[in-house]
């Protein structure tokens, strides 16, 4: 089994948008809750401190990457359907992505939302997020269960994924400009079942 360990560099800023059931004060508005919890829209490991990507969102990202990304010249949307397919039930991320960025170094970004979320609502609210500045860098491991895979699938499906898909809140995928990011390494190694049961134990 190939285990396949990526970085990448984030070239727009990174938005987070956990959704949290942080307690409201006694008589707390609406903006003065959200001003007093938009850090709580930040996924964090266990120091409360360092930034993570849930794992889900890097797998999302490589099927829609292999999806719409233009693997080879011409090829055809089948040719993308079967890998995105492959990528969705053939590899394996055991743990979230771990990042550069810092809780307290996230910057607060109110911005002009549809009140519940469908577009072609007129209503609008200020909600607030938190936001971190182009440079951001994440590192996640995948493991290809599936042996058709080859590392070169998910090189494709990364590069193009960093591009058309994205990651966090207003991503490219949600036509949004936030998210995107290059390959910064990119290493391979062979990893046996049984290797994963001794690090478990």
């Amino acid at each position: 089994m190939l285990s396949i360990t990526c970085t990448i560099k984030g070239i727009s800023p990174y938005s987070q948008s956990r959704k949290h059931d942080a307690e409201k004060l006694k008589d707390e508005g609406y903006d003065a809750y959200d001003i007093r919890t938009w850090k709580e829209h930040c996924h964090t490991n266990g120091d409360g401190e360092s930034i993570v990507i849930p794992g889900h969102a890097i797998h999302q990202m490589l099927v829609v990457g292999a999806r719409k990304g233009r693997l080879k010249p011409k090829a055809a949307a089948s040719a993308r359907e079967g890998l995105a397919g492959r990528l969705e039930t053939g590899i394996a991320l055991l743990d979230d992505a771990k990042t550069d960025m810092k809780l307290s170094e996230a910057v607060l970004v109110p911005i002009n939302a549809h009140s519940n979320g469908d577009r072609k609502d007129r209503q609008r609210v200020t909600r607030r997020y938190p936001v971190w500045s182009p440079g951001w860098t994440a590192t996640f491991t995948t493991l290809l269960l599936d042996e058709s895979l080859r590392k070169e699938d998910l090189e494709d499906a990364l590069k193009w994924g960093g591009l058309v898909c994205g990651l966090g809140r207003f991503r490219p995928e949600c036509l949004g400009t936030n998210g995107r990011f290059v390959t910064a390494t990119i290493k391979s190694a062979e990893l046996a079942i049984d290797d994963l049961a001794r690090k478990a134990a």
